[in-house]
């Protein structure tokens, strides 16, 4: 039977694209870029995470995949790695010597000042390490990993692969997304093509052969790593984890962009068991960004028009993975050319890597892009990152700032003293000029925040709390105060008011109208299913009672998320002298079907 904990709380008796009328619609194609911390340095420092990406929006692009998952390690503080084997984040974001780093943030927040579109890239996907890397992941969860038929963990790629069919590593990849997912204003999140099996000669550990007995009364896998058959039981397997993928991030973040670059068709599924075109016919996950990664235009252009024949209806959701740099002789600017051009028949395009994009053609790219006018994401308006608004320091004290908000929104509170841009708390904003504490910043600026809502107490916990703060009760348990400002956190998440705000006067805000007696007026969270809002009656402040007939009007709040609820209490009711507004909050309530 749910608990029910009751909250008891007395009431007293757009950025728009400037220019001529007729001016066209923005151009709308993907143009992005991966970046990753391997052969090249745009990620090194913070001051370069900064040059790199305002050069990438002075070029001309509109989206960048940074890397978050890579050899065993997150680029970010993960509860779930952190609980999978001891670490949280990549050994190299905890030098002994400075500060952790947050690569994710650092990098997430300069996307975004510059206008640019964010996809966490989960890189390695089912993939634990490189050869014999000895990482917390090989070691502690040996039996997670693949192996071929002589019992080899590396395969024939040179990589050592987590198992896809074992329960617990499918909940382990999915927890990890959803740990960045929760925790930072992503626009979207990629698995490459290491979102599919090892490689097809692998398969063969004791884990594997049991489940496949099972369903094979009791035969063990062909020792023919390319029998048809065997590949297709594999190719599902894979397919079974990318619906069970697609479905819980659907669930998670209805808005999150889920993007998916796989490796040619049918290469991958020869190779990968990768049937990538079947979950684009299953209407699964919003682009494809298929690895066409060929030196020159004409291998390019027979491969791409063979992947736009794949996509069915969905070509607009494909979109072009072009290669710049990599193993062999760069692609000339010629044959980019010619590539970037031939992409217009899918989504747009994306380009391997960053450092092709910096260091080799920035001029030729700029000018490119400049002659066809920026685009904006296919899926996004043009305004959806638009342009950081700039705090100015109050005279008020050291810790005070001011800034105009023109647009009432959400935003993300960032500042920075000497080192990286950080986070300090998202709220909302009406228009007007506002006032802000932030302790020890040298520069505070606000980011809009496309994070929807949070719909129940523990996601709330996710957003305002940092992963140390979440690990002590006392700090951020339900009925935690640690301000001491008699506020406990579950009244600050039923009502919106920040994790270390002051209450302002008159907090909670519900209050009698002043020209309508009998009638209360507050604000809630809207479509939460682990809160309960009721008004009840007393004569002597001991019994309290429900009141019955009560007229509730529910209109829109004063931001996305939150709703204005209007109670009259009825003229036949109780003679009471005192009434409240009860919250019953049920921490374990499920969400209707």
């Amino acid at each position: 039977m749910p608990i029910r904990r009751p909250i008891l709380l007395l009431c007293a008796a757009a950025l728009l694209a400037s220019g001529p009328p007729l001016a066209a619609e923005p151009l709308a194609e993907v143009r992005g870029t991966w970046l990753t911390t391997t052969a090249n340095t745009a990620l090194s420092t913070p001051a370069t995470i900064d040059d790199s990406m305002r050069q990438l929006r002075r070029i001309g692009l509109n989206t960048v995949y940074v890397e978050t998952w890579k050899n065993g390690y997150t680029q970010f503080p993960s509860p779930t790695l952190e609980a999978t084997v001891g670490v949280d984040r990549s050994p190299a974001l905890r030098p002994w010597n400075a500060p952790a780093r947050d690569l994710l943030e650092e990098t997430l927040i300069e996307a975004h000042r510059n206008g640019l579109l964010y996809f966490g890239w989960f890189e390695y996907g089912f993939m634990a390490a490189f050869g014999t890397t000895q990482n917390a992941l090989v070691q502690q969860k040996r039996e997670w990993m693949s192996e071929d038929i002589n019992g080899n963990i590396i395969a024939p790629n040179g990589f050592v692969w987590m198992n896809p069919l074992r329960p617990e590593v499918r909940r382990f990849l999915i927890d990890l997304i959803i740990d960045a997912v929760r925790a930072y204003d992503l626009d979207g999140i990629q698995l490459d093509d290491r979102l599919a099996w090892p490689y097809y000669t692998m398969g063969y550990d004791a884990y594997t052969r049991a489940v496949y007995a099972a369903e094979h009364g009791g035969q063990q896998p062909p020792a023919n790593p390319s029998n048809p058959q065997w590949l297709r039981w594999r190719a599902d397997k894979v397919t079974e984890f990318a619906e069970q993928l697609h479905a819980e991030l659907r669930t998670e973040r209805p808005d999150l962009l889920i993007s998916i670059s796989p490796a040619v068709y049918p290469w991958s599924y020869h190779n990968y068991a990768c049937d990538w075109p079947a979950w684009m016919e299953a209407g699964w996950f919003d682009e494809f960004v298929p690895q066409v990664y060929r030196t020159t235009f004409g291998a390019f252009a027979s491969e791409w028009a063979a992947q736009l024949g794949h996509a069915g209806g969905r070509a607009s959701d494909l979109v072009a993975g072009i290669r710049i740099v990599g193993s062999g002789p760069d692609t000339s600017w010629n044959h980019l050319r010619q590539k970037m051009l031939a992409s217009v028949h899918g989504g747009g395009h994306a380009h391997w890597f960053s450092r092709g994009v910096l260091e080799l053609y920035p001029g030729e790219l700029r000018a490119f892009y400049r002659d066809r006018g920026q685009a904006r994401h296919p899926r996004r308006p043009a305004d959806w990152r638009p342009a950081p608004l700039r705090a100015h320091a109050s005279p008020d004290g050291p810790s005070s700032w001011v800034v105009q908000v023109g647009e009432a929104n959400r935003y993300r509170v960032i500042a920075r003293s000497g080192g990286p841009w950080r986070e300090v708390k998202s709220r909302f904003f009406p228009a007007g000029l506002h006032s802000i504490e932030v302790p020890g910043a040298a520069e505070v600026e606000l980011l809009v925040d496309r994070r929807p809502p949070a719909l129940r107490f523990a996601r709330w916990q996710e957003e305002v709390f940092t992963p140390a703060e979440r690990a002590d009760p006392a700090v951020s348990g339900p009925w935690a105060d640690p301000k001491g400002h008699g506020v406990p956190n579950v009244w600050r998440y039923a009502f919106g008011l920040g994790p270390r705000e002051a209450p302002p006067a008159g907090f909670p805000g519900p209050a009698w109208e002043s020209t309508s007696p009998g009638t209360l007026r507050f604000v809630r969270r809207a479509q939460t299913f682990d809160l309960a809002y009721r008004l009840e009656c007393s004569t002597d402040l001991v019994e309290w009672v429900p009141v019955a007939g009560e007229d509730l009007t529910v209109g829109p709040g004063p931001e996305p998320g939150w709703e204005t609820v209007v109670l009259t209490v009825p003229e036949q009711g109780p003679p009471a002298a005192y009434y409240r507004l009860r919250v019953d909050w049920t921490p374990d309530a499920e969400p209707p079907p």
